[in-house]
């Protein structure tokens, strides 16, 4: 009976994100006449729809799904390692890093004319202020050769004040055109995505599930004390090191190509869990189909509600994710756990 409704929870969670792509492809041609839809493939390749599709809505749907599992794995693994329910991948600080650099290039753009490079240089920026946040909050944590993560996440909270103010001051100095593209650009989008920067995104996120499916086991042996994990064979500080340099990279290409994309890494780590347990490799399979599915349809919203204006998708994220955690708040305040 226990396995029965295991696997009613996976085919439903499967229907799920099936339904959402079902959605997002009837959305993909809802601008095509019924009849289009049965005309022979060398027809197709005459329309100028074909050309949309593949160099505006395709790109988007990919990187929709991309994504989903970046952020939502990201927070997994965060969850995992920092053995706290409540934690996000904003803890390192690449998030505020990102949204800084990025800033940063746009105020100088406009300041020196550089407007040019915007559609290369803009998630440049934003990558390398992850990166070096990144290194920052880690290097600041680690002592006598090891890294302490309590150490981490106020050097984390540290780092995102510093990045915060002087995201701040670039804000409150920059002028009308700056100011709506940085704000524009912190809110989130998925659209408008280059080939190129889909291409990029795709190959992370590879990378990102097949380590992150890796590091489960030990994820598994430090979430009983890294004492327990040391004797059955991991080398805790190397896990650290590794998996908060995938939180990192996830995080960063994420926010490099597509903004800030709010609460994704907090809300489905947890949805997972209520599905399908609380063991990690399990919640990253979870996260794998609920990550994207969230996406897909907060894109979904994101286009639709306001049509045919569109509203940034982390209005959309933030929308959902703010209550649920509120939500979450209260329930471990319940248990006692906070």
């Amino acid at each position: 009976m226990a396995i029965m409704i295991v696997y009613m929870k996976q085919y439903s969670a499967f229907f799920l994100i099936a339904m959402l792509f079902l959605m997002s492809g009837i959305y993909l041609l809802d601008d095509w006449p019924r009849i289009e839809a049965w005309v022979t493939i060398s027809q197709l390749l005459e329309q100028v729809d074909v050309q949309l599709i593949l160099h505006l809505r395709l790109p988007r749907l990919i990187m929709a799904i991309c994504n989903g599992l970046l952020l939502s794995l990201a927070g997994a693994l965060t969850q995992a390692i920092f053995k706290n329910p409540l934690a996000a991948p904003s803890l390192v600080g690449v998030s505020t890093g990102a949204s800084l650099f990025a800033a940063f290039f746009i105020f100088a753009s406009s300041q020196l004319a550089l407007g040019f490079l915007d559609g290369v240089s803009i998630p440049m920026a934003a990558f390398v202020g992850a990166s070096l946040t990144c290194l920052m909050v880690f290097r600041l944590s680690w002592i006598a050769g090891k890294s302490n993560l309590a150490i981490l996440i106020l050097a984390g909270v540290a780092v995102n004040a510093v990045c915060g103010a002087l995201l701040g001051f670039l804000i409150f100095s920059a002028d009308d055109e700056s100011l709506r593209s940085i704000n524009f650009w912190s809110l989130g989008s998925i659209g408008s995505q280059e080939w190129s920067a889909v291409l990029i995104t795709a190959i992370t996120t590879v990378i990102v599930v097949i380590f992150s499916f890796r590091f489960a086991d030990a994820l598994n042996a430090i979430s009983l004390g890294e004492s327990v994990a040391r004797h059955l064979g991991f080398s805790v500080e190397k896990i650290k090191v590794q998996t908060i340099a995938l939180i990192a990279l996830s995080v960063g290409v994420s926010v490099s190509f597509c903004g800030l994309i709010g609460f994704v890494g907090l809300v489905v780590p947890h949805i997972a869990r209520m599905i399908w347990g609380a063991e990690n490799r399990q919640v990253l399979k979870g996260c794998v189909i609920l990550g994207p599915s969230l996406i897909l349809l907060a894109d979904y919203v994101a286009k639709t509600v306001v049509f045919p204006a569109e509203l940034p998708i982390g209005i959309v994220t933030s929308g959902v994710g703010g209550p649920f955690f509120m939500y979450l708040l209260l329930r471990y305040k319940k248990r006692g756990h906070l």
